[in-house]
């Protein structure tokens, strides 16, 4: 169950401008191989469903960091990335857990599903920071990502020496 702390820490990352890909990712910085500024690179582009209003910046940052901290997954034409290789298909359960579980608790995986427009179209974007919608929605995507992507990788700590969350 994500606390109190974390809500706290997750809404000042909001007020501070960066962006809700940005903020998952942030949140778990201390685990992740990447620095700060690789962190704000990388999840620039997840904002606003991509710009177009697709899958929401805070699955996108969640998934991102599932990819960080889970087995790697080896690359190539090779017996081990073969798609029934193990840290592929923990990977990618893990990927389905978080999209499914994000979808039975914010009822739609995509920012503009979820926002009831797509802010990246004519004056969306002032509608819907006029209606509060970045405040009241945004912020629920953040908590339902990080309490999914906490209880993940927790049930994959026995299986990750050396990783704590």
């Amino acid at each position: 169950m994500i606390t109190e702390h974390e809500k706290h820490q997750l809404n000042a990352l909001l007020a501070a401008g960066y962006n809700c890909s940005q903020s998952v990712m942030l949140h778990f910085l201390d685990s992740l191989p990447l620095s700060k500024e690789q962190v704000l690179r990388v999840a620039q582009p997840f904002e606003m469903g991509l710009h177009q209003g697709s899958m929401c910046g805070a699955l996108s940052g969640g998934m991102m960091v599932l990819s960080l901290l889970l087995p790697a997954v080896p690359v190539g034409n090779t017996a081990e990335s073969n798609p029934q290789n193990d840290a592929r298909a923990t990977l990618y359960g893990a990927m389905d857990t978080l999209a499914s579980r994000f979808q039975q608790t914010m009822r739609a995986c995509a920012c503009e599903q979820l926002l009831g427009m797509n802010v990246n179209e004519g004056n969306n974007f002032q509608r819907a920071a006029e209606q509060g919608l970045f405040e009241s929605v945004c912020p629920r995507a953040l908590y339902a990502v990080v309490d999914i992507c906490n209880d993940i990788l927790q049930h994959k700590q026995n299986a990750l020496p050396g990783k704590t969350y």
